[in-house]
């Protein structure tokens, strides 16, 4: 039976080329399309997976919503926020902060130096 099966498929793949040709080609774009979003999915997934408290942790974020409509957003949050957080709730076990600097980074015997926004 699956023989059968195969036999027909080749036989109108030589009688219709044209539309053969144009269901491999969809087919093919489809399967490629399926396998890039599933690859970008699976990469956005995996950021936090060498972390082993993954699921603990929190980011914090500064919105700035001017007449109902976003206006900016920051990765840094007001100074007291972090510190008020851990004396308030007991579920909060550490916290840090980001500080925005421009910093110049360089070795002991300063042959390589790197500026860091």
């Amino acid at each position: 039976m699956l023989i059968s099966y195969i036999k027909l498929a080749f036989r109108n793949l030589g009688k219709r080329k044209a539309n053969a040709l144009l269901n491999i080609l969809g087919l093919t774009i489809g399967m490629s399309a399926c396998l890039l979003i599933f690859h970008y999915v699976s990469y956005e997934r995996s950021y936090d997976d060498a972390v082993s408290k993954a699921k603990d942790i929190v980011r914090l974020r500064l919105d700035n919503y001017q007449k109902g409509n976003l206006a900016w957003k920051s990765a840094t949050i007001y100074p007291a926020i972090a510190p008020t957080l851990k004396k308030d709730y007991p579920e909060v076990e550490k916290f840090c902060r980001l500080y925005d600097a421009n910093v110049l980074l360089s070795t002991e015997k300063n042959l390589v130096k790197v500026n860091e926004n």
